[in-house]
């Protein structure tokens, strides 16, 4: 757990420092699956991936299962041929973000942003997306079976 944090924490300085200081951070191959539990039992009061700057960060070959992002912006975030079964968004935005070959079964995201992301090949069966916006998403490939999409009331 302490590894992740200190990679997040980073991450967040080279967002914040244009790249001269901190490191980018690169999950590949990692399992973060119990991270959430892991911050819960440390009595951490916010998750690990919930109200961050997490732009471009690489997730891909990861196991994300369960986890929950809320109100973190992953914009152009790597999550090629990740696990994301069970995983939680929440308000996240994913602009532009490469979910390529992942798992993304059973999931929810609820209000947030697929902006052009990349789900070629993903697999979101049974994933609830309510309430999000999926402007130019690539779905090409996609397992869409059993997904339920709830869009935004229309305004008078």
């Amino acid at each position: 757990m302490e590894t992740a944090v200190s990679m997040l924490e980073d991450h967040q300085l080279w967002l914040s420092s244009g790249g001269k200081e901190g490191k980018q951070a690169v999950f590949t191959g990692y399992d973060l699956s119990g991270l959430d539990s892991d911050y819960a039992e440390a009595r951490y009061i916010v998750p690990p991936f919930w109200e961050k700057n997490l732009l471009k960060i690489d997730l891909s070959y990861s196991n994300l299962s369960g986890l929950y992002f809320r109100e973190v912006n992953l914009s152009q975030a790597d999550f090629r041929g990740a696990n994301l079964k069970n995983t939680h968004f929440y308000w996240a935005t994913l602009f532009d973000a490469d979910f390529s070959g992942a798992d993304i079964s059973e999931a929810n995201i609820e209000e947030s942003s697929l902006v052009q992301a990349n789900l070629t090949k993903a697999d979101l069966f049974k994933t609830g997306i309510t309430y999000s916006y999926l402007e130019n998403a690539n779905l090409q490939d996609a397992n869409c079976q059993e997904e339920t999409f709830a869009k935004f009331p229309k305004i008078p």
